[in-house]
Parts: structure tokens; C-alpha cells; sequence
């Protein structure tokens, strides 16, 4: 099967966003890895290692999509619940593992990404279930990519750090 020029593309933003991301946690101090963030009520190191986690977690959905195959939305009551229990427990979670471990999801997503054809990109699929069904290819640029911004930004601002250039 051809490689699909708008997967490779995908895949590469997110690579660049998800190191830009790794390579901000690593400037991170102590204190500021524990810092609770306002709003979000976890720590920078459960957010990183919920980013992380993430990439995965997504990548069945939109796996899913691309097939063809069912795949149960999710609620907000249950992210919710998932981000509560996550936070909990990652709370304290060690930085240079914790920027590893979204290192090597990013990577196994990206290739997950990039394997993908055009077709695949075209499938519809809903993640969530009060959001209308979108195609991979949104679902990518939207959750996969989005969510590391979203995130990055809480903590900056959490942190008092200005936004990257």
C-alpha cells in the first residue's frame, strides 16, 4: 500500500509537538514537576504522564475508526473519573521516567499515525460521545496533537512560564 503523504505529515507535527513537549518537562525543576496546576487539580507530573498515556489511549479509538470497527464513546463523567484516579495516582510520578515513557508513546503513535492511508484518514468516528463524529484525520489534529498544547499551556501558565516562541 502507498504511503499516504497527509499521514507522514500528521505523524510529523506530532512528533515535533510531542518532543517540543519532552523537551519542556526536562527544563523543569523539582518544585515545578509537583506544582499543582489550577484548574486542571493534578500535578505536572500527572498531567505528563495522563499526555503520555493518552497517546495510546487515543490511538485505539482512532485505530478503530480507520478499520472500520466499533469503538464505545467515552463520557466526560468518565475522563473525569479516569483524570481523577489517574492524578491520584501519578501525583508524584519520577520526571526522567515519566519523559520517557511520552517519548516512547510518541513514537509508537507516530508510527501508528503514519501507517495509515488516505482512506483510513477519511473514516468517520466518535471518541466522545457529546462530540459529533469526525474523521482520523481531525481526531489526530484535534486530540492527538491538540492535547499536548492544551495541557502545556495549563502548566505554563501554572508555572509562570511564557508560551513557546
Amino acid at each position: 500500500m502507498p504511503t499516504s503523504l497527509k499521514a507522514n505529515e500528521l505523524a510529523s507535527q506530532f512528533e515535533t509537538k510531542a518532543e517540543g513537549f519532552a523537551l519542556f518537562l526536562e527544563q523543569l525543576s523539582s518544585e515545578q514537576w509537583s506544582t499543582t496546576v489550577p484548574g486542571e487539580e493534578r500535578t505536572v507530573a500527572a498531567l505528563a504522564r495522563h499526555i503520555g498515556w493518552g497517546f495510546g489511549y487515543e490511538m485505539i479509538a482512532f485505530t478503530a475508526f480507520a478499520e472500520g470497527r466499533p469503538f464505545e464513546t467515552v463520557t466526560l463523567a468518565q475522563f473525569a473519573e479516569l483524570n481523577a484516579a489517574n492524578g491520584a495516582e501519578y501525583a508524584a510520578c519520577p520526571q526522567p521516567q515519566t519523559i520517557q515513557f511520552i517519548r516512547e508513546e510518541a513514537a509508537l503513535a507516530a508510527a501508528q499515525v503514519r501507517a495509515f492511508s488516505d482512506e483510513a484518514l477519511a473514516q468517520l468516528g466518535r471518541y466522545v460521545d457529546i462530540i459529533q463524529d469526525r474523521s482520523v484525520e481531525v481526531w489526530i489534529e484535534r486530540t492527538l496533537i491538540g492535547h499536548i498544547g492544551m495541557h502545556e499551556r495549563s502548566i505554563r501558565e501554572a508555572l509562570g512560564l511564557a508560551a513557546p516562541a
